[in-house]
């Protein structure tokens, strides 16, 4: 071989070997663009996966339902030790009422409320203020507060004006006071017809439901004008608007007078209560005159003799 064929296939080699790494770059290229697609799709596909599935919420309450009922799941062999209640103070005394009727004794009422013997024959033998407590009136309810052991603590005793005594057991003492029982104020209405032989007193008593003092407030009331010993005359009548007070659900007494219309031989007077306390007539005019159209002023006759 001469030098030139050997220059030449030298050169050749030299090109073939120039031309090998395009060949390779040639065909590595879309291996790298398979691989990167297949990447892309990961990723795509991931961020789908991520973006679909719903966020955990650790401060909500279904956290803790959750939480809950695993635990409710697994079983715990720890149990809770059992619960003791303490009384450290003494139970609630015991209210014992007894509504009087007649042939009651006060012995009798405490044995029956199981009263401790102590205590009733303390009571029995007792003097001073709390003998008012034999006088027992039929109707009347005797309230009783008691310990376990049937000792008394209180008694309640309604008085007739709507008191009531409280009997206080402290030691070997009794200690008595008078309190205001729970009254309830209602204004009522109440019209009265006096017939043959009556007065406004027996009229009203017979109608019922007003006390005797009332009626005498309101012929006080009307005294100037109505001579209510001698001028009273059937079929004369009379209307009031007034307070009716009730203690323990029963009429104890009578208050305030807000108006009075007395019809009398055809001639009508009235009287209506005023803010300062005092009754007017219908024009505003004072009610008082300066003399009385009785001598004295009336009340009920009680004794057997005439008005001669």
């Amino acid at each position: 071989m001469t030098d030139k064929e050997h220059e030449t296939l030298i050169q050749g080699r030299k090109k073939s070997n120039s031309q090998k790494p395009e060949a390779n770059t040639a065909f590595k290229s879309p291996v790298r663009t398979i691989c990167l697609v297949f990447i892309a799709c990961v990723l795509y596909l991931s961020a789908q996966a991520y973006f679909a599935f719903p966020a955990v919420d650790t401060s909500s309450s279904e956290l803790g339902s959750l939480a809950a009922q695993s635990a409710q799941v697994e079983p715990s062999n720890d149990e809770p030790p059992p619960a003791f209640i303490h009384f450290d103070h003494p139970p609630a005394p015991q209210i014992v009422s007894h509504t009087i009727v007649r042939g009651d004794t006060l012995g009798n009422i405490l044995a029956n409320a199981g009263v401790a013997n102590e205590d009733i024959n303390r009571l029995i033998t007792c003097k001073g203020e709390c003998r008012k407590l034999h006088r027992l009136m039929p109707g009347s309810t005797l309230t009783m507060h008691l310990n376990d052991a049937g000792r008394i603590l209180t008694i309640n005793q309604p008085l007739l004006d709507g008191h009531q005594l409280q009997y206080q057991f402290i030691g070997d003492g009794i200690d008595i006071s008078t309190t205001e029982a729970e009254r309830e104020t209602i204004q009522t209405y109440r019209h009265v017809v006096i017939l043959r032989g009556e007065s406004p007193i027996s009229a009203a008593l017979r109608v019922g439901g007003i006390k005797e003092a009332t009626v005498l407030r309101a012929t006080q009331i009307l005294e100037y004008d109505i001579d209510f010993w001698r001028n009273i005359h059937p079929d004369d009548e009379y209307e009031l608007l007034y307070d009716q007070i009730y203690s323990n659900g029963k009429h104890v007494d009578d208050g305030t007078i807000h108006a009075l219309r007395f019809v009398n031989q055809g001639k009508t007077y009235q009287a209506f209560l005023h803010t300062d306390g005092l009754h007017y007539e219908a024009d505003a005019s004072a009610i008082q005159k300066h003399f009385l159209k009785a001598p004295l002023r009336y009340k009920r006759i009680s004794s057997n003799f005439s008005n001669a």
